[in-house]
């Protein structure tokens, strides 16, 4: 399954195989209730992941498989990160220590993410570490 975002409207691409060999596209858009605008970073590891946020002040094991959402991380905390689906900081760049362990384990990254304190726990969001781009899903 594929997400794009265009203005405040996220289309699902989803394809099958048919017996011909050939493909059938089925497309659903879907109305999202983002935030004033969907908040801008510095893509530091790539990939596209949508889930549940989860919004720390410390961290701890409940992380697992949630998108990870702080001002940042400190380098003690960084073994918690292999278990993340996603990561989006407010401070922070692509030489960070949490950047280059990011890329180092496949984990979407956005850093530099002004207004991310906005996005509280338990919040389904869409990251997508390609564009650096985070948005708000139904």
């Amino acid at each position: 399954m594929t997400f794009t975002l265009q203005e405040n409207v996220i289309e699902l691409l989803s394809s099958s195989d048919v017996a011909t060999d050939s493909l059938y596209h089925h497309h659903a858009k879907v109305s999202a209730a983002i935030w004033p605008a969907p908040l801008k970073g510095i893509p530091c590891s790539p990939g596209r992941v949508s889930g549940e946020s989860f919004s720390c002040k410390e961290l701890t094991a409940e992380i697992q498989n949630k998108i990870i959402v702080c001002d940042f991380l400190r380098i003690r905390d960084s073994h918690l990160l292999k278990t993340a689906k996603g990561i989006i900081l407010e401070k922070g760049s692509m030489l960070s220590h949490v950047g280059i362990l990011a890329r180092e384990w496949n984990i979407p990254c956005v850093m530099g993410v002004k207004g991310a304190s906005q996005i509280k726990s338990g919040e389904k969001i869409l990251l997508d570490a390609d564009r650096g781009i985070v948005s708000r899903v139904p």
